[in-house]
């Protein structure tokens, strides 16, 4: 329950911020998302049509026609999308620079007491490379636009695919046994449980591999500061100079390996389980393809289908299964980035506790003051020595 609030309430957060900062944005992504949504289904279509017409042997007149109409409104469809994804590049890119302005503006606003804490600090540090990992807010808004393009894909698919359930009159008195069952309309139960299952099996794998990926998140923002840090050491002079002089660059190289052979270790052991991970959705995949040609197959061998619906079918059921099975990943991508974005809305609500308040001052007609400091002491973080003592 908790994560769903959460997750709503990152969703709220990232809608209202990035209308403020970029306004259109949002529209002009879930209007490119439904073109391409609506795109294949323009070729499946028109295909089922003119292979049909092919086995018929209708006129070239008839056959071209369809061509012509299937290839002008899929032109048309591309050079609209073109242009949103135009306008669409221009402002996924001020998005991604005015977050991370907010992100410097902050930085800068933060006194200097709070900033030099280490956990300020990896706070920053997870908000940062948060973004980097596909935890961004555009990756978010990617990720809600893909989910209505694959709820449209659904009610595409379904339109052409409620014939495909729908029991045909003629020639019903001469099928029996398999033929008839598959002229029934309760035949449709086989490929929902085939649909079921993929879909099942798929979700599991997605939100298992973004455990995977958020565990070796985690770990990798550390290792990245272990591994700057150490590397940064040799380009700072003040620093270097002391390296070489007590000849120490032995034991800075080992300790940027060490980083380095760990970084490596957890990124391989994690591909490693990831790849185990996908091997049951893609044999599931595998046999919901051959359970959707075997249906629609035998469908077309007693009659009931056309040669051309018979692909128009298949390719309609697999967008279908992978609109439903898209839509569970996606809202496990969701789920993952909004943990990374709370990185983000946690370092960016971060109190300061910067000190304010007013000096009183003599008021003076020609506005010329005299400032004096007595009994200044200062001393730099994180050393014993004054820089100033009692001045």
């Amino acid at each position: 329950m908790k994560t769903k609030e959460n997750m709503k309430g990152t969703v709220s957060k990232v809608l209202n911020l990035t209308h403020r900062i970029v306004p259109g944005y949002i529209t002009f992504v879930f209007i490119v998302k439904l073109i391409a949504a609506a795109q294949p289904f323009v070729n499946i279509y028109f295909s089922s049509l003119i292979l049909d017409g092919l086995f018929r042997m209708d006129s070239f007149e008839s056959i071209f026609k369809n061509v012509l109409i299937m290839l002008c409104i899929d032109s048309v469809l591309i050079l609209i999308r073109w242009g949103l994804e135009l306008i669409n590049w221009v402002k996924k890119h001020e998005l991604t620079q005015k977050i991370n302005k907010m992100l410097v503006d902050k930085t800068m606003d933060i006194d200097f007491d709070i900033l030099e804490k280490h956990e300020t600090l990896d706070m920053y540090k997870k908000a940062k490379d948060g973004s980097t990992a596909g935890g961004d807010i555009r990756g978010f808004i990617d990720n809600l636009a893909g989910i209505i393009e694959k709820i449209s894909t659904i009610v595409y698919s379904l339109v052409l695919l409620i014939p495909l359930f729908i029991p045909l009159a003629e020639n019903a008195e001469n099928l029996t046994g398999l033929g008839f069952f598959l002229n029934q309309w309760y035949s449709f139960v086989v490929m929902l449980v085939v649909l079921a299952v993929h879909v099942f099996m798929s979700y599991k794998a997605n939100k298992r591999s973004s455990e995977l990926q958020m565990q070796f998140f985690e770990k990798n923002v550390s290792y990245n500061r272990y591994f700057g840090y150490w590397f940064n050491l040799i380009f700072d002079y003040s620093i270097g100079k002391y390296i070489r002089l007590y000849k120490m660059q032995k034991l800075m190289t080992k300790r940027v390996q060490e980083t380095n052979d760990k970084l490596e270790e957890e990124g391989n052991a994690w591909i490693k389980k990831d790849i185990r991970n996908s091997m049951i959705p893609l044999l599931s995949q595998c046999f919901m393809q051959l359970a959707s040609y075997a249906y629609v197959g035998l469908k077309a061998v007693f009659g009931l289908v056309s040669a051309g619906k018979c692909i128009m079918y298949v390719s309609s059921y697999t967008k279908l299964v992978e609109s439903i099975t898209g839509i569970s990943s996606n809202f496990v991508q969701l789920k993952m980035q909004s943990r990374y974005l709370s990185f983000f809305y946690d370092y960016m609500e971060i109190k300061n506790k910067r000190y304010d308040g007013t000096i009183p001052t003599e008021k003076r007609d020609d506005n010329v003051y005299e400032l004096e400091f007595r009994d200044v002491s200062f001393k730099y973080a994180n050393s014993e020595t004054w820089a100033l003592r009692h001045v």
